[in-house]
């Protein structure tokens, strides 16, 4: 599983402009600070489809960053090119599917400083979200199709990425939530979930 997920981060990584991301000689990394946009593989319809294809959908919150690394990816085509990871710390307030669990480890591309995806911006400690998760690993999780799986909560109301990173992120339209009440956000969510007895 952690293959599909190296697989899908060097898919992101292809849709890179032809900029180099390798260490030039003197020593300096050369994607220091870079913002990175990429193709989803995966683009989700609606709640239904994500709710669908979920390992574990998740109300909580961001505790902190457990590790960053970088990897040299695209060896053979482009004389490796470096991408980072950064594992945080999730802690769960409430499980709408999947196992009851407190806190998982959540993988996002990117690293603070280094590299980050447009609209999928790191996530930041303290942050609340409701999250879509896929399991690639026992007890590790990734957001399914970046910003189609996340949506922030704000004073208990609920924004999809759109909204929060209005000229970066590109989801389906019924996947554009404005300041939903968070609990009808949960119905919703559970309302998909019984009609698709997941």
């Amino acid at each position: 599983m952690k293959k599909k997920l190296t697989i899908a981060l060097l898919i992101a990584v292809m849709a890179l402009s032809a900029v180099s991301c390798t260490t030039a000689d003197d020593g300096i990394d050369q994607n220091e600070g870079m913002i990175t946009n990429v193709s989803w593989a995966e683009y989700y319809v609606d709640i239904g489809e994500l709710c669908d294809a979920a390992d574990l959908i998740a109300v909580g919150e961001i505790s902190g960053v457990i590790s960053e690394s970088g990897e040299k990816v695209a060896e053979a085509r482009w004389g490796g090119v470096l991408l980072y990871t950064t594992d945080f710390a999730f802690e769960i307030e409430q499980v709408l599917k999947g196992e009851g669990v407190e806190e998982i480890l959540l993988h996002q591309t990117g690293a603070a400083g280094k590299q980050e995806i447009s609209d999928d911006p790191l996530f930041e400690q303290g942050e609340r979200c409701v999250l879509f998760l896929r399991e690639y690993e026992a007890g590790k999780y990734c957001v399914l199709g970046g910003p189609q799986g996340r949506f922030m909560i704000i004073d208990d109301e609920v924004f999809s990425m759109n909204r929060i990173l209005p000229d970066e992120a590109m989801i389906s339209p019924d996947l554009d939530f404005d300041g939903v009440d968070l609990e009808s956000f949960i119905g919703s969510v559970a309302a998909n979930l019984e009609a698709g007895d997941v």
